[in-house]
């Protein structure tokens, strides 16, 4: 009796860890989710106050370029133009991350997503020097928002292409495990240094010069907007353990088509 009695404190006392631990993780997510959605009305009202300006400098140097008396300038009005550029790039990250899109589930088959993100990612897919390649059964289906899962693949794919200075090698593995799908992104560049695995999906925060910092908010944003998990790992679930650099793990809840149907 009493060694019955003591196994089920042991179970009790372990339960109660466990709903512990999730209720704290679900807090973290609530006061995360939360700090973002602050700095997403500021970070939107900074966007639409950009946007007008930069439009009418836009248009006033597009006008000065097509003026033969500037012609002694077009060097100058040219890195302008660069600029306003860059910083429309920027407009458009934060109006992106402010933004909050409904997920509109639809079947298509990891190999279907992967290759119209590829086309994205690397329009000149002849010229490319990187080696990408891809790992996984051809028959795994998703039930995803197509744009935005899309949009995921390609900012991770673009992000290893600069990491391995577009002569490295890109690997995307994918799988079946438990009650989720994975999907693996993996690079042979210089990798995350450490401390910054979590902190590289804040807003705001970049690893890389000139990069708004806004990209893997995005993406974190995006996943999670299908109940699902993005991290930054070291151990490989798939192919290309040989790999050093950055690997990103993708975790979705296994939804059947069928089920989702009901």
């Amino acid at each position: 009796m009493t060694a019955d009695l003591a196994r089920s404190h042991d179970l009790l006392r372990g339960e109660v860890r466990r709903l512990e631990g999730e209720l704290a993780d679900k807090n973290r997510r609530l006061e995360h989710k939360k700090r973002l959605e602050a700095l997403g009305r500021v970070a939107a009202g900074v966007a639409h106050e950009f946007r007008n300006p930069l439009g009418g400098i836009r248009l006033t140097v597009d006008a000065l370029m097509g003026d033969p008396a500037t012609d002694r300038n077009r060097e100058r009005l040219s890195h302008i133009r660069h600029a306003v550029s860059h910083l429309d790039h920027i407009v458009e990250d934060l109006l992106t991350f402010t933004r909050t899109t409904s997920v509109l589930r639809v079947p298509i088959l990891v190999t279907t997503l992967l290759e119209e993100a590829i086309t994205i990612a690397f329009p000149e897919r002849e010229s490319v020097t990187t080696r990408l390649t891809l790992d996984g059964p051809s028959d795994t289906r998703l039930l995803v928002d197509r744009h935005a899962m899309t949009q995921v693949l390609v900012n991770l794919l673009t992000n290893a292409d600069q990491a391995t200075l577009s002569v490295g090698e890109i690997r995307v593995c994918w799988g079946v495990r438990g009650e989720r799908i994975w999907i693996e992104v993996v690079d042979s560049g210089p990798g995350i240094p450490a401390g910054e695995e979590e902190r590289i999906f804040h807003p705001f925060h970049s690893l890389r010069d000139g990069g708004t910092g806004l990209g893997l908010s995005i993406v974190h944003s995006r996943v999670e907007s299908h109940e699902g998990e993005i991290s930054v790992v070291k151990n490989a679930w798939g192919g290309g353990s040989e790999l050093t650099g950055a690997r990103f793990r993708i975790l979705l809840p296994l939804t059947t088509i069928e089920q989702e149907s009901l």
